[in-house]
């Protein structure tokens, strides 16, 4: 009987544990967001299209499962953000489309940004991100690294 009980007792706390920890993708395709993607290319209305390589500016992506996703440049700084989808009505029959939306954790006041990126994937290794509320011209490519 007790050990049925422990049995039983530790089957609970898997499940609640496992369950808790992932985020809810809307599209089976969002699992290939998972990952660390690599900046390379930036097209910004003010500078123009630019290569990272040629900058030595370094920008790396850390999405994971459990809705966070972190954010390191070369110069050091590094800030974590909790993220979650928006398919808008006018993607519903685009499976590569959608919306990333973002704020700072609470841990990490540094990092001021909340926002929006349009997002697309270009195949399994290209990440494609444009500024959503931000009508300034700016998008980002990402290569998965």
């Amino acid at each position: 009987m007790r050990l049925s009980f422990i049995t039983l007792l530790l089957l609970a706390a898997t499940g609640f544990l496992s369950c808790q920890d992932e985020i809810e993708m809307p599209r089976p395709e969002m699992e290939r967001l998972i990952g660390t993607w690599r900046l390379y290319q930036v097209h910004s209305s003010w500078s123009g299209i630019y290569n990272t390589d040629s900058t030595g500016q370094q920008v790396v992506l850390k999405f994971r499962k459990n809705g966070i996703f972190t954010q390191k440049k070369s110069r050091g700084s590094s800030y974590s953000f909790i993220y979650s989808f928006e398919i808008p009505e006018s993607y519903q029959n685009e499976s590569d489309y959608f919306f990333i939306n973002y704020e700072p954790i609470k841990e990490d006041q540094s990092a001021h940004n909340i926002g929006s990126h349009e997002a697309r994937f270009y195949g399994n290794d290209t990440l494609y991100l444009s500024e959503h509320y931000i009508m300034d011209g700016s998008s980002y490519l990402f290569y998965r690294d």
